[in-house]
């Protein structure tokens, strides 16, 4: 089964988020702080209400968190990386080119700023995209976020070889998510590993921390495996639970649908 390459474009900036920004959705409050103690407790607060903020896709909240941070500490070169990843995910490249080469400068060794500078890179010099990614996973290598995201940079390269063995790494770093597992199965799909990409499916879909999105991208691609073996009633099943839990793949299930034979929704 030939797996659609411009599916990448859809992962990376998940991959991204996922990476480094984890929560919910929380409000900014007005803080002072009156001494150096009570400073570095407030930046410790703000950048967590960022991250929660970004992982629950409120980027705008996550920025005026780290914006009120760099305010009173422009050189923090945690909170420039993380607003560079929210700008990133909002499309501003040139907002998130800056803070990230300015978080960069201030501290060489920041792991998630050389990780944000792979995603700017990747569509623009593949091989300092490499570099970068390389780099972020020598300075912080048992963070399993790091080797799925170039995992997806090699999947998209057709280096599947080293794809399979960063989504086994990532999968050992961090066994409960299942999106990793979502892609391995379709890594292991194009390579013909049939019965084992079958059983990353089943524990993606079976998993309780799996997102809607992706929880839709294993039916849609579990579909095509169905219908590359002419099962059609088992693959319009597929397609109609990716349906029904998001849009991400709608256009191309009811694509699949009309191949089944079923009517489009």
């Amino acid at each position: 089964m030939t797996i659609d390459p411009t599916k990448r474009s859809r992962w990376i900036l998940a991959a991204a988020v996922a990476l480094l920004l984890i929560g919910s959705t929380v409000a900014v409050l007005p803080h002072f702080a009156s001494g150096p103690s009570d400073l570095r407790e407030w930046t410790a607060e703000q950048i967590a209400k960022a991250r929660e903020a970004s992982k629950a896709e409120e980027f705008l909240v996550a920025i005026a968190c780290l914006s009120d941070v760099l305010a009173r500490d422009p050189n923090n070169s945690e909170a420039l990386a993380l607003r560079a990843a929210a700008y990133l995910h909002l499309n501003r490249a040139d907002l998130a080119i800056d803070d990230n080469a300015q978080a960069i400068r201030l501290d060489p060794k920041n792991a998630e700023a050389f990780h944000i500078q792979a995603l700017i890179e990747w569509s623009v010099d593949r091989i300092r995209a490499l570099d970068c990614f390389n780099r972020a996973i020598e300075l912080s290598p048992e963070n399993g976020s790091f080797y799925f995201s170039r995992g997806l940079f090699y999947f998209e390269s057709q280096d599947d070889a080293r794809a399979l063995a960063d989504f086994d790494r990532a999968l050992e770093l961090n066994p409960t998510d299942a999106e990793i597992n979502v892609h391995r199965a379709i890594l292991r799909t194009r390579l013909g590993d049939v019965a084992r990409a079958w059983r990353d499916f089943e524990t993606a879909v079976a998993s309780q921390s799996l997102d809607d999105r992706n929880r839709a991208c294993a039916h849609y691609y579990r579909g095509q495996f169905y219908l590359a073996q002419d099962e059609l009633a088992s693959a319009r099943r597929e397609f109609e639970q990716s349906l029904e839990l998001s849009n991400a793949y709608a256009a191309d299930c009811r694509t699949a649908l009309q191949r089944c034979g079923s009517s489009i929704r």
